[in-house]
Formats: structure tokens, C-alpha cells, sequence
């Protein structure tokens, strides 16, 4: 720094942990709800039901069961338009099983 300059405030970055409203990880955690549903022994549901298992409005539960059939994590039930887990969390899974327990267990 230069004699006789003040030196500059540095502003700190908005946090984006899941207390940020609308942040990415507030996002993440909303989708991560919406997948575990289907761990509760739900194997299909529907947006409504999506909707009320993770206390959203339906508009936005719709919003984030699109983003996730999008990437293939979940899948649409054309005939009923009720939604199960996706081809992709099982490419996830089987990858996740080819590695050893301990493998996943470290950081």
C-alpha cells in the first residue's frame, strides 16, 4: 500500500449457508428434502403430496421436482403424473457402492 492512502474496507460476501434466503444451499437443502421423501417408503407420489411432505407451496414444489426430472433425478409417471426417484440416483448409487465402505467413509 502506498504512503498517506487509507487502506479499503473490504465488504464481506453475502453468506449463502441455508439460512440464506433463496440461497444455493437453501436450494440444495429443499431438493435433498424433496428426494429423502422418497426414502420414506414412498416409492411414487405426487407434486401435491411432493408439496406437503416438505411444507412448500405446490407452485414451488412443482418448481423443484422440474429442476430435479431436468437433471434425471426424478421421473414423471405419464399416465398418473406422479413422480419416482430417477435413473440417475441409481448411476449414483451403484457408483457409490463400487467404492469401499472406508474409501467413502474418508475425507
Amino acid at each position: 500500500m502506498k504512503a498517506g492512502r487509507a487502506a479499503r474496507a473490504v465488504r464481506p460476501t453475502r453468506p449463502t449457508h441455508s439460512g440464506a434466503r433463496g440461497g444455493p444451499l437453501n436450494t440444495l437443502e429443499k431438493c435433498v428434502r424433496i428426494l429423502s421423501l422418497f426414502a420414506d417408503g414412498r416409492p411414487v407420489m405426487s407434486v401435491s403430496a411432493i408439496a406437503h411432505g416438505v411444507e412448500l407451496p405446490k407452485s414451488t414444489a412443482y418448481r423443484y421436482v422440474s429442476a430435479l426430472k431436468t437433471f434425471g433425478l426424478l421421473e414423471e409417471d405419464v399416465r398418473t403424473g406422479d413422480y419416482r426417484l430417477g435413473g440417475k440416483i441409481l448411476e449414483l448409487a451403484a457408483s457409490a457402492r463400487r467404492r469401499g465402505l472406508v474409501e467413502i467413509a474418508l475425507p
